[in-house]
């Protein structure tokens, strides 16, 4: 059996319908997670690591020629930590500081978060491609 790798017209819409999809794993997981009381901040770590899982295994499956390297997965790593954290501060100002709801600091947050990731993202597969 022979795979075929799907080539698209249309790189940056695949992009955003993955980018999206890891978005609202994110978004349900952590909204799941606070719904049993556990603290805001483990339940966004949680929800992150698990969407940016699936969104890097989605982007060098589908979106981009990449191969998977050990030196592209280390960058996509560094960079999911350093936007980890980005997401644990805006969450901690939006939930404490400003007493929004919980489900209202989290989405905010991570539409920030996904959109600074969409723009690395793409210059870091491009480089490896």
């Amino acid at each position: 059996m022979m795979l075929i790798k799907p080539k698209f017209a249309n790189t940056k819409a695949v992009f955003l319908i993955i980018g999206t999809a890891g978005w609202v794993c994110h978004n349900t997981f952590s909204i799941f997670l606070t719904y049993f009381n556990v603290n805001i901040l483990v339940s966004n770590c949680i929800g992150f690591l698990v969407a940016n899982q699936f969104t890097y295994l989605a982007h060098t499956k589908v979106t981009f020629d990449a191969q998977r390297s050990l030196f592209l997965r280390l960058q996509y790593l560094f960079l999911s930590i350093v936007l980890l954290i980005l997401t644990n501060v805006l969450v901690y100002v939006m939930f404490f500081k400003f007493s929004l709801k919980s489900w209202v600091s989290l989405t905010c947050s991570t539409l920030f978060v996904a959109a600074l990731n969409f723009l690395i993202l793409q210059k870091i597969f491009r480089k490896n491609k």
